[in-house]
């Protein structure tokens, strides 16, 4: 292809393949153009929850912005439970509803809360899959909320760090999720 300098148009649902064979991805919905990009462009900035939730795993957290300061927001997102700061764009309001989305691969997982890291949640291991080379654990935050996180799985399984019904601690950069208004 780029050889000869030829466009390939491939129609696919196989994620993967699109990933690794693309250099640019469009992704419709119900016929319509939705977001158009890289690989990257597409997986790191997805332009809403449909798109976000079409290319890979993700968590979604319905929320509402609290506060705003330049570059950042601070986002209620369950009942009662502490704020998360995330990087957000201009344009958004105080009190305007929101989708926080953050893959599992962007979540660390511990055993104590994480040092300088903006948004630490303690939760429950209610489930661990198994997955070869990962582990994707699916842990139980505030207000019975399931937020799915991944680790490599460096160690032979025999050396887990975390079981079912262990408690850990969540954290992540706020950088590490996308403020998705659609």
């Amino acid at each position: 292809q780029e050889k000869t300098g030829t466009t390939f148009v491939i129609v696919t649902h196989d994620q993967e393949e699109a990933m690794t064979v693309a250099s640019r991805i469009a992704v419709m919905d119900h016929g319509k153009l939705v977001q158009v990009s890289t690989p990257a462009g597409i997986y790191e900035a997805p332009n809403s929850i449909y798109v976000a939730d079409f290319i890979g795993e993700v968590n979604v957290l319905p929320s509402t912005v609290a506060a705003l300061e330049p570059g950042f927001c601070a986002l209620q997102w369950a009942e009662g439970s502490c704020y998360l700061r995330a990087a957000c764009e201009a344009g958004l309001s105080q009190g305007q509803r929101i989708s926080y989305a953050i893959r599992p691969e962007k979540i660390d997982v511990s055993a104590t809360p994480s040092e300088g890291q903006s948004n630490c949640l303690k939760g429950r291991v209610v489930d661990i899959a198994y997955v070869g080379s990962i582990s994707i654990y699916h842990v139980e935050v505030a207000q019975g909320v399931t937020i799915k996180t991944q680790t490599t799985n460096a160690h032979r399984l025999s050396r887990r760090d975390f079981t079912r019904d262990d408690e850990v601690w969540l954290s992540w950069a706020d950088t590490a999720g996308l403020v998705l208004t659609r």
